[in-house]
């Protein structure tokens, strides 16, 4: 079985370089840095440093074992913040993030008096991202905007965002009440992040058609989608709350989907082991209003 105090060890012994650097790191005598790498080497079966007298260098295997050394430690930490009441790990999609998190959090905040507000701990990126980091432990809730269903994790919607068509000031349908499906599909349009399950609506409303959608582009990420639709290089489907401050400044037009209801359904996803601590439960009744956990 492996030894966390020996893997934050080896790590601080390659961040260093030296044993002598990890040893001043960690507050240990030199002979004890040695012997955790030993004792580690020894319960993996393979050498992990190669040894001078002026510097210490990772072996191949080293190698390898080290990102994931580090992954532990992360974990590690985590776990043991989630056995704290007043720290909640909060993992947000990108655009979920950007646009709705920080209101979420100020619900949330509000249900504690200032002397016992929790410490929040969140971390953005993409959807399966977040999805991973639930399911690995590293996130006590996830806030995704599609779910891939895996065992030992519960499911709540907590909200839904219609979807809407930009297109820059100017544009021929800038003075349009909506733009029919036909319409969006013959004109070329700006992707933006994959796997936030987008191309999931798109595939419903044009079905078997999906394929011959014409892209310009693919960017990253909402924000570069909006700039490329701003600087006029085609139009493109998002989230009416990240584009509610260009529309009111006039920076960009909103229009909805005529005779379809295109709506991206928001999740949070739970280790289920983690729905009966307090502040996760209280993240999800009293910041996302998750009625189901009453």
């Amino acid at each position: 079985m492996l030894n966390i105090e020996q893997i934050n060890t080896f790590v601080a012994v390659v961040d260093a370089n030296s044993f002598l650097g990890a040893a001043e790191r960690l507050g240990l005598a030199p002979p004890t840095v040695s012997q955790h790498i030993r004792k580690l080497e020894e319960a993996l079966g393979k050498q992990l440093l190669q040894r001078s007298r002026s510097e210490c260098k990772l072996t191949v295997e080293g190698e390898r074992f080290l990102p994931h050394a580090r992954a532990l430690l992360a974990l590690e930490s985590r776990a043991r913040g989630a056995l704290s009441t007043q720290t909640l790990n909060i993992a947000a999609s990108s655009n979920i993030g950007a646009y709705h998190l920080p209101g979420l959090l100020k619900r949330f905040a509000d249900l504690f008096s200032p002397e016992e507000r929790p410490a929040v701990e969140v971390s953005v990126g993409r959807n399966s991202e977040v999805q991973e980091q639930v399911r690995t432990g590293m996130a006590q809730i996830g806030l995704v905007e599609w779910v891939q269903p895996r065992p030992g994790l519960s499911s709540f919607k907590w909200g839904s965002e219609k979807m809407v068509v930009i297109v820059p000031p100017g544009h021929p349908w800038e003075r349009k009440r909506e733009v029919s499906p036909e319409q969006l599909f013959r004109t070329p349009m700006v992707a933006g992040e994959p796997g936030t399950g987008t191309a999931t609506l798109l595939r419903d409303l044009f079905g078997s058609l999906v394929g011959d959608l014409a892209t310009t582009m693919s960017l990253g990420s909402t924000e570069a989608v909006k700039r490329a639709v701003m600087a006029g290089l085609g139009v493109s489907l998002v989230m009416e709350s990240a584009v509610r401050l260009e529309t009111e400044q006039g920076w960009l037009v909103a229009l909805p989907l005529g005779g379809a209801k295109v709506e991206k359904t928001l999740h949070a996803m739970v280790p289920d082991d983690t729905l009966g601590l307090d502040m996760p439960r209280a993240f999800l009744q009293g910041a996302l209003k998750v009625a189901a956990l009453s």
